[in-house]
């Protein structure tokens, strides 16, 4: 072992045991993705079905706040009301969006919801390519973006999650078997962070989720299951799911109302106005995620 490589591990052991030790009793669901594959989307449907719906039906239990990215989730909304899917996250955006679900009673435990905007910059960081080791990739992710008062940057939360939620998105459903390599990629990440966090080295423990987002994108033909879709056009992200893969899994879809212009590829899929979606999909992604870190 070369010495540059024990250096980086005992760094990103030393970055771990803070944020672990800051994090300490928090229950940290991430959302991953690539640029424009629904997170933020996601995150203004959630952010409405927490209080427009799941909570209304299930308020004698749960507390919820917003803590943080209220203004951001309006200005999306807006974007949507008027027909167009939000921009891509520039670079540099450390902006999150926070959900807090606390159980009430006494042994309630309180859950954090964490979405975070990634753009490809920092999407890149999250996979296992050939230029950097396993370690060096951990200590760009623990320490990008970081500021003098906190030792880890922003990102640092991917890698102590108990939940992930890996989103895909289905208006470039055309495209998915070329970004394959990139989702298998992905999960040998997650494998890595949770080996240096003291985990199994062999399986994906933690709970997972593959959410199809803007799902009224794919094409007519398509009907089958989230899951059997991800098998047969994603075969070796659906490959590793199941080899490196142990702890509870599920698939969904997500979807929200869109004009069609497959007659023009050039321009993108618009948001129908007025927008409507299933609530009842949002609600079943909330209570999967609930369950899951319960």
């Amino acid at each position: 072992m070369s010495e540059e490589h024990m250096e980086n591990e005992d760094e990103n052991k030393r970055l771990l045991t803070k944020l672990k030790h800051d994090l300490h009793g928090q229950n940290t669901v991430a959302f991953i993705g690539p640029p424009n594959s629904g997170k933020t989307v996601i995150a203004t449907l959630l952010q409405e079905s927490f209080f427009n719906s799941f909570i209304q039906k299930n308020e004698d239990d749960y507390n919820v706040q917003m803590i943080k990215g209220y203004e951001f989730l309006k200005t999306t909304r807006n974007t949507m009301l008027d027909g167009a899917f939000p921009s891509p996250t520039l670079p540099n955006n450390d902006g999150k969006i926070i959900f807090k679900i606390a159980r009430k009673g006494p042994l309630g435990k309180e859950i954090q919801l964490v979405i975070k905007d990634i753009s490809g910059e920092d999407y890149k960081l999250l996979l296992l390519s050939g230029d950097l080791n396993a370690e060096q990739r951990t200590r760009g992710v623990l320490k990008h973006q970081k500021t003098r008062a906190i030792p880890y940057g922003p990102l640092s939360f991917i890698v102590v999650a108990q939940t992930y939620v890996v989103t895909l998105d289905c208006s470039l459903y055309c495209d998915w078997k070329r970004h394959d390599l990139d989702y298998a990629q992905l999960l040998n990440s997650l494998l890595h962070f949770q080996t240096i966090r003291g985990g199994n080295e062999n399986k994906i423990t933690s709970s997972l989720a593959v959410v199809l987002t803007k799902a009224d994108c794919l094409p007519d033909e398509i009907s089958d299951s989230a899951k059997d879709i991800v098998a047969n056009q994603m075969p070796q992200f659906y490959h590793e799911l199941n080899t490196l893969h142990s702890g509870i899994k599920e698939y969904f879809k997500l979807s929200v109302d869109v004009n069609r212009t497959s007659t023009n590829e050039q321009e993108p899929d618009k948001i129908k106005v007025p927008w409507s979606y299933s609530s009842d999909e949002y609600s079943q992604l909330i209570s999967w995620i609930l369950s899951s870190v319960s």
